[in-house]
């Protein structure tokens, strides 16, 4: 078990390296996102192999080396087994945009046409046509291709001779003198005769023999058969539509939850915002409420007192002498600025030389140099942000 876990990690690596490489090649715009979901879909449906070929996505169009998956997906189909061969391009924007794929018959099959597959082999779904990632991946379109085939077989096999199928008489001579009778098999889950192969796939496994006996089987008139035949072709036509109705619901359907998921997830953003904004606001009001009693306190005090001809100077004092000293500093440094702001406007009036101007300037530039840097160094002594 150890060598056998040691050669699917070995492969697993090799694949996710081959990926990646075959999507730097084709100039993937999305190597990431598509290497994610082309690795997802290769661990599902293993029978698909990775390459690159020149495709063109539109009639009209040049080709371009484009990413490929090919290979085979493996159906059930009324009781049997069949591997339906695939080829899928996808372009260098995947996963953001859809898919091509196409049905590829072998020189042994033909190919049947039907609502979702033209005479080229191009598969078109309402999954393809409403393809939106990440709701829309490649895993979930093979199981939807998958759910499809096993309804309705895109291909069947060639078969070297086939045996005359009876000539029915005309509907005229139905009502005829002589009423002429044929024996058909009943309809039954478990057949002893063999069928011709309606979506005409190449089966797995051996067809029963042709029959063993006939003498019991019912007789019915022609009228029966073609009612039958009618009833059989009605029935067919709307299973394909409703499968196409269903198709498009169930597509809308994961539009509509992918909306509903994003406006859950708006409304988890928008409650979280205001909780915020409902704590800010009431910090807000602690705050405010604060500095209104402080300076009620102050207003309070002033009129207490009733000092006159108070020095401002004498009242404002730092508590430590570097406390002292960096206020002191910072008060020449803003002195200094307002200094200079009167030298620009009186040179810029006319009322002072340019060369008064640049003594004054270079005397008070270093000066105030001075002392900035004073007030840097008493920050950093007081241990408070510079």
């Amino acid at each position: 078990s150890y060598f056998v876990c040691a050669d699917r990690l070995l492969s697993m690596a090799t694949l996710e390296a081959n990926v990646g490489f075959l999507l730097a090649r084709v100039n993937a715009k999305y190597p990431k996102a598509a290497r994610k979901d082309i690795l997802s879909a290769l661990s599902k449906f293993n029978d698909l192999h990775p390459s690159v070929k020149n495709f063109a996505p539109a009639e009209g169009k040049c080709e371009k080396l484009t990413f490929r998956l090919k290979g085979t997906i493996n159906i059930k189909y009324k009781g049997n087994g069949y591997n339906i061969p695939l080829t899928i391009f996808l372009l260098n924007t995947h996963p953001y945009y859809a898919p091509e794929c196409f049905v590829c018959p072998t020189k042994n099959m033909v190919l049947k046409e039907s609502a979702i597959i033209d005479r080229n082999g191009r598969i078109r779904l309402p999954y393809l046509t409403n393809w939106r990632y990440p709701e829309y991946d490649l895993s979930g379109l093979l199981q939807v291709i998958t759910r499809r085939f096993q309804e309705r077989c895109p291909v069947y096999s060639k078969t070297a001779s086939k045996p005359s199928a009876p000539q029915l008489p005309s509907l005229e001579s139905i009502h005829g003198a002589i009423e002429e009778n044929i024996e058909i098999k009943a309809e039954k889950p478990q057949s002893s005769i063999v069928e011709e192969p309606e979506a005409g796939c190449s089966s797995q496994f051996d067809r029963p023999s042709r029959r063993k006996d006939e003498t019991n089987l019912p007789k019915l008139t022609k009228e029966d058969c073609l009612r039958k035949s009618l009833l059989s072709a009605i029935k067919e036509k709307i299973m394909r539509q409703l499968h196409e109705n269903i198709g498009v619901t169930f597509a809308e359907i994961i539009s509509l939850r992918q909306a509903y998921n994003e406006l859950k997830e708006g409304i988890k953003i928008i409650k979280s915002m205001l909780q915020q904004l409902d704590a800010e606001h009431k910090q807000l009001l602690e705050i405010i409420a604060v500095y209104m009693a402080k300076k009620s306190e102050i207003k309070a005090l002033i009129d207490s007192r009733e000092i006159k001809n108070l020095d401002i100077d004498t009242v404002i004092d730092a508590p430590t002498p570097l406390h002292r000293q960096l206020l002191r500093s910072h008060v020449f440094d803003i002195s200094i600025s307002d200094t200079i702001f009167v030298l620009d406007e009186a040179v810029r009036c006319g009322r002072i030389t340019t060369s008064i101007y640049f003594k004054q300037i270079r005397s008070l530039s270093s000066k105030q140099f001075l002392a900035r840097v004073t007030v840097l160094k008493c920050r950093r002594k007081a241990n408070l942000p510079v």
